[in-house]
């Protein structure tokens, strides 16, 4: 399974403005929620690639389905057949 995943572009402007919607008046508050860095939020929430599980943890805390707001980044290389 992928470890990192990011934030589908078209959607930063409308997850966004879930923070405040969950009780996030910041992105620092939803780091300290969550206990990572505020980096890492950051991240997230301006496309930027982030551990899966980081990103898992986001989107349960703002009230969106990880599986239809992000796209999978592939970090294992694909299998080559030759012959």
């Amino acid at each position: 399974m992928p470890r990192s995943v990011q934030l589908k572009p078209e959607l930063k402007k409308s997850i966004k403005t879930l923070l405040p919607r969950n009780g996030f008046p910041s992105q620092q508050a939803l780091a300290e929620h969550l206990g990572i860095s505020r980096d890492v939020v950051s991240r997230f929430l301006n496309s930027k690639p982030v551990d899966r599980l980081n990103a898992e943890e986001i989107c349960g805390a703002i009230g969106c389905d990880i599986r239809e707001v992000t796209y999978i980044e592939e970090t294992q290389p694909k299998e080559i057949k030759i012959g």
